[in-house]
């Protein structure tokens, strides 16, 4: 049985008079102004199944106060459960009764439930409730994009063969318990491909190393034949096989995603896009102005952003379509009076650009965007999606207590 909320409040629901409770009581006073986001949630928890019969599960507003919670304190499930059974500002905030006391992969069933395509309308929501309340009216938008790192080990060549052999044999051996047994037998190889893959980490010459891959496997192209292999045939993980490989500018090569992130002034995540493949961000830039019209109805007087958004045809576009002034961090070959209407304006907007990068790090640290821990490309995209609407319900919550 499913109920979208508890009709009967707790006498003992009582929060603490802490930094943290002060924010989880705002974070509650905005859940409960918007009642609709329930409607939302509901439909992912229940999808085809009877919500009048059976035991009583996780309303649907416990499920989503909890998975902000999650978020809120960058908590595995485990965590989640044991802080639940242990504060009582926690259960006070999820509304729970006495005596409920969910496990961590109760919630982890009840959380992977709400979908990404779910957590972006609720952010849509709290988009409009924020301009409800002049709190953000999307006038002034600054972009900016940044890499998720995927729940995998640093790649190597010779890691891969041993993952590959390693879950081959496993599958092999779980083969061996079905009925009827199949007919088929195989050696295991684990050990002698575990001795390969550190004789070939910790090889000095390049002798030793190709030896030990021709041990490994009778053919390894990028290494025995020296051959490039293309970015987009390349493979890192074989548990998360979406994992991109990107490089931005001279840093270090991350495995994961890039995600784009528009803010406001107010430091609400306005909209988030995470893209297969590794777009440039120019090219992106038309999209995300598009997406800014949908949510607000009309495009920012003023847009701020990065400067690998900069290009002759980014300018035209958002200028041709009524952007007043659009700043860009590197100049990339445009003149500062092409782009904005004076030096004056120039800075001002890239000191403004500059502040989103706060929100990014501030994501990163304390909602846990640095890393999904979350298996999967549906799982990534809800992984970042929650912990936006984590970070942008906390912002608005603080918000509009201190008006």
């Amino acid at each position: 049985m499913r109920q979208k909320r508890d009709p009967q409040r707790n006498l003992l629901q009582l929060m603490a008079r802490n930094k943290v409770a002060r924010e989880l009581e705002a974070i509650s006073l905005v859940l409960d102004q918007n009642a609709g986001i329930l409607d939302l949630v509901f439909r992912d928890l229940v999808q085809y199944q009877r919500t009048d019969t059976g035991r009583d599960g996780m309303t649907v507003e416990q499920v989503l106060r909890c998975a902000i919670l999650k978020q809120y304190r960058d908590l595995t499930f485990e965590e989640l459960a044991f802080h639940l059974e242990d504060s009582m500002a926690f259960r006070s905030f999820a509304r729970l009764k006495m005596g409920r006391y969910p496990c961590g992969s109760a919630l982890q069933e009840n959380i992977k439930a709400i979908a990404a395509e779910t957590w972006e309308a609720v952010n849509r929501m709290l988009l409009e409730h924020g301009a409800q309340q002049q709190v953000e009216q999307g006038g002034a938008v600054r972009l900016d994009s940044t890499v998720v790192e995927t729940p995998i080990h640093h790649p190597t060549d010779s890691r891969l063969l041993m993952d590959g052999i390693r879950v081959i044999t496993r599958l092999l051996q779980a083969g061996k318990d079905l009925n009827p047994t199949p007919w088929y037998t195989f050696a295991d190889h684990q050990r002698a491909a575990k001795k390969r893959g550190l004789q070939i980490l910790n090889a000095r010459k390049d002798k030793v190393r190709h030896k030990a891959y021709g041990e490994l496997l009778s053919l390894a192209r990028r290494v025995l034949r020296g051959e490039q292999v293309p970015g987009g045939e390349k493979v890192v993980s074989f548990f998360e096989c979406h994992t991109e490989v990107i490089v931005k500018g001279r840093r270090d090569t991350q495995y994961g995603h890039k995600i784009f992130l528009s803010g406001g002034r107010s430091g609400l995540i306005l909209d988030c896009v995470i893209p297969r493949g590794n777009p440039t961000d120019a090219a992106l830039f038309p999209d995300l102005l598009a997406r800014q019209e949908a949510i607000y109805g009309r495009l920012p007087a003023k847009t701020a952003a990065g400067g690998a958004f900069a290009s002759q045809g980014n300018l035209r576009l958002a200028q041709g379509r009524g952007v007043k002034d659009v700043m860009f961090a590197k100049k990339r070959g445009l003149r500062v009076l092409d782009m904005v209407k004076s030096l004056w304006v120039y800075k001002k907007l890239r000191n403004f650009r500059a502040g989103l990068e706060a929100n990014i790090s501030r994501l990163k640290r304390a909602f846990g965007v640095e890393r999904c821990t979350w298996q999967g490309w549906p799982g990534f995209r809800q992984y970042v999606w929650s912990a936006v609407v984590s970070y942008n319900v906390l912002v608005l919550g603080m918000l509009l207590q201190a008006q």
